[in-house]
């Protein structure tokens, strides 16, 4: 059963919040060169592990901070600090300078494979993922703009332009979907 960050004994909150933010403070150190890496074991820029780090250290504060006055800055601060942090790092990934080496796997019916992946590869993943998260994020954008700030024919038009782009960006999830759908159809067809 899951418990919110609200009901978690103090012993829970300073183990779990005291571990992210130990965690997120060691990235940002390591980042800084405050503590010393490898040369070479790190491929990326600072900023994007320092960008890492900042998103585990506001989550341990926000644990942290539950039943006192800063836990409810930290409410409405934490999803989004983390939220453009990741997409900075996904946007990076995809559309940054230099080459990627990633490494990744597909596993279908019949076919699996795994190991590095190009650069090409790699980078249409993170883009897709990126361009996934801008799309929902201006979808849900939009309705929340039309329902503040529109009235009638208005709002309705700017519901279903949300619902379209919500749409397109989740229609490579609905193809596979689909395809996946019947494939299995057709295999149980030719089985039975």
């Amino acid at each position: 059963m899951s418990q919110s960050v609200e009901s978690m004994s103090l012993g829970g909150r300073l183990f779990i919040g005291g571990i992210s933010s130990a965690g997120g403070l060691v990235i940002i150190g390591v980042a800084s060169g405050v503590i010393p890496a490898e040369p070479g074991s790190i491929h990326a820029p600072p900023w994007v592990l320092a960008t890492a780090g900042g998103m585990f250290l506001p989550v341990g504060v926000w644990i942290l901070s539950q039943g006192t006055a800063l836990a409810r800055v930290f409410h409405y601060a934490v999803g989004p600090l983390v939220l453009v942090g990741l997409l900075s790092i996904l946007h990076w990934v995809a559309f940054g300078p230099g080459v990627r080496q990633c490494s990744g796997g597909i596993t279908i019916p019949f076919l699996s494979r795994g190991g590095p992946v190009g650069d090409l590869e790699c980078r249409f993943a993170f883009g897709y993922g990126a361009l996934f998260f801008d799309g929902v994020l201006a979808s849900m954008g939009l309705a929340t703009f039309a329902d503040r700030n529109l009235e009638g024919a208005h709002h309705r038009f700017a519901q279903r332009l949300s619902n379209v782009l919500l749409l397109i960006t989740l229609a490579p999830f609905l193809v596979v979907l689909l395809v996946t759908v019947l494939f299995k159809a057709g295999w149980e067809k030719l089985k039975g």
